[in-house]
């Protein structure tokens, strides 16, 4: 499954500013939470980020944005 096919699968969000965040098992077993969040300057993208489980204590962010169109 790819990252826009997570994105569109996600449920609608009572958050303004949060399309949601899920959590997924990498094949070698590591578990990861992407959160997809509105992108500042532009209203319409949506920008995600990811973190490693159960730590938190490094997070990403991909260079893939998602139009809301």
């Amino acid at each position: 499954m790819t990252l826009l096919e997570v994105f569109q699968s996600l449920p609608a969000s009572n958050e303004k500013d949060i399309k949601g965040s899920i959590i997924v098992q990498k094949a070698c077993e590591l578990p990861v939470k992407f959160v997809f969040v509105r992108n500042r300057s532009q209203k319409r993208e949506w920008e995600d980020y990811f973190s490693t489980l159960p730590m938190n204590s490094a997070i990403w962010k991909t260079s893939l944005r998602f139009s809301s169109s």
